[in-house]
C-alpha cells in the first residue's frame, strides 16, 4: 500500500495562501461595511436636513394661521364686550366678510418625513432622542390638522344656519364668535404647536443629529 505524504513545505504554502485569501475577504468586508455605514450616515443627515426645511415651512404656515385669525379674535372681543343692542353695523362689517364666512384651508407638508420613514434608515439613527423629537413633531402636526378640520366643519355648520335665517346677518355668526372660544383656541394652539416645531428645528439646526 502506497502512503503518499504531502510535504510540510507545501502545507505551509497552502496555509499562507489561504490566510491571504481570508485576510483579503475580511478587508473587503470591512471596507464594504465602512462604506455602507458612511453612506447611511450621509443619507440620514440629508433626510434630517430636508425634514428641518419642511418643518420650517410648516412653521410659516402656522404663523399664517395666527395672522389669519386675528380679525376673528377682534370680532369676538367686540361681540363679547358689548350687548347686542349696542353693536354697530359699521363696526361689525369693518372686520370683513371673510372673517365671518371665510376659512383658511391648511395642508401641512410631511413628504420628507414620509420618505425618511420608508427608507428604513430611522432604526440606524444613533440619537434616539432626536428621532423621538422629530416623530413627535409630525405627530403634533397631525393632531393640529385634525383639530383644524373639526373647526372647519363646526364653522361650516354655523355658516349654514346663518344662511338659512337672514335675520342673523345683522350680527353674522354671533354664536360662533360670541359663545365659543374657537378663535382664541385656534391662535393659542397655533402658537403652541409652532413653538414645539421650533424647538425641534433648533435642535436639528445646532447639529444634534448624526455627524
Amino acid at each position: 500500500m502506497n502512503n503518499s505524504k504531502i510535504p510540510v513545505n507545501k502545507i505551509g504554502k497552502y496555509i499562507r495562501e489561504l490566510s491571504i485569501v481570508v485576510v483579503g475577504v475580511a478587508i473587503t468586508l470591512s471596507i464594504g461595511i465602512w462604506i455602507t455605514n458612511a453612506n447611511n450616515k450621509r443619507d440620514i443627515k440629508l433626510y434630517l436636513e430636508a425634514i428641518k426645511v419642511e418643518l420650517e415651512e410648516n412653521i410659516v404656515m402656522m404663523d399664517g394661521i395666527v395672522e389669519n385669525w386675528q380679525n376673528s379674535v377682534k370680532y369676538a372681543n367686540y361681540l363679547t364686550s358689548n350687548s347686542k343692542e349696542t353693536l354697530s353695523r359699521d363696526s361689525i362689517w369693518s372686520c370683513g366678510a371673510n372673517t365671518f364666512y371665510g376659512f383658511q384651508y391648511v395642508k401641512f407638508s410631511t413628504t420628507a418625513f414620509e420618505i425618511f420613514k420608508i427608507s428604513g434608515l430611522m432604526r440606524l439613527m444613533d440619537d434616539k432622542k432626536m428621532l423621538s423629537s422629530v416623530c413627535k413633531a409630525y405627530e403634533d402636526l397631525g393632531i393640529f390638522y385634525l383639530y383644524l378640520e373639526e373647526v372647519r366643519k363646526f364653522k361650516t355648520e354655523e355658516m349654514i344656519k346663518d344662511m338659512e335665517d337672514p335675520s342673523k346677518w345683522e350680527i353674522p355668526m354671533y354664536n360662533f364668535f360670541a359663545k365659543t372660544s374657537t378663535p382664541y383656541e385656534v391662535i393659542r394652539l397655533s402658537k403652541y404647536y409652532s413653538e414645539k416645531l421650533r424647538e425641534t428645528v433648533s435642535n436639528l439646526d445646532q447639529g444634534k443629529v448624526v455627524e
